[in-house]
């Protein structure tokens, strides 16, 4: 799912990983090399403080380069770690002055810390296939929670029509989840005029 706050467009990271080349970027202690300053930069869980280090300058140095990506199914599984490290993204954007575009690989439970870092984001998520396959349906609660019930399928029904009805259920509820947290933010900046208003 791509999806973006109304600061700014939604956009999908199409350009393809190109095969690596020898001589073309140096190596972070991390182990993954760039190679192309248009491919989609790989953010590695464990990132070490040389690690960030190497991304802030790679980024500044291949000012092309958009989208980034994160995976949060290991490392970053505990939230503490994972809102940790969104907003490390989030600072690599001011170090770098421009908007990144994070790929969240298996980071849906974070849309909402995420939608109110950046304009705009994709998350990569197997969970609607898999529930799909133990014949589970997702069922929308409030909007922005959701439950997984059990689908016992009838002669007429597929596996096909049912992952689509996932998908798309799945996906709604994490766009209410962007619109939630816009709105927050919204109030968040209206609460904080008058006081800046008073400071200047």
């Amino acid at each position: 799912m791509s999806t973006s706050t109304p600061a700014g467009p939604s956009t999908t990271a199409s350009t393809p990983i190109p095969s690596p080349g020898p001589g073309l970027a140096p190596r972070c202690t991390c182990g993954w090399t760039a190679t192309c300053p248009d491919y989609v930069e790989k953010l590695v869980g464990h990132s070490t403080r040389d690690d960030w280090g190497f991304w802030e300058t790679l980024l500044r140095e291949q000012s092309s380069i958009r989208f980034v990506c994160k995976e949060f199914q290991t490392g970053l599984h505990r939230y503490e770690v994972g809102v940790r490290a969104l907003w490390r993204i989030n600072d690599l954007q001011y170090r770098v002055r421009r908007k990144l575009h994070p790929i969240l690989v298996g980071g849906a439970r974070f849309t909402h810390v995420a939608a109110r870092y950046f304009e705009s984001f994709t998350v990569v998520d197997s969970t609607p296939f898999l529930k799909t396959a133990k014949r589970k349906r997702c069922v929308e609660m409030d909007g922005v929670r959701l439950r997984w019930e059990g689908q016992p399928l009838s002669a007429r029904d597929t596996l096909e029509t049912l992952l689509e009805y996932n998908h798309i259920a799945y996906a709604g509820v994490l766009q209410c989840r962007v619109d939630e947290a816009a709105r927050f933010a919204a109030m968040e900046r209206q609460l904080e005029l008058p006081l800046v208003a008073t400071l200047h």
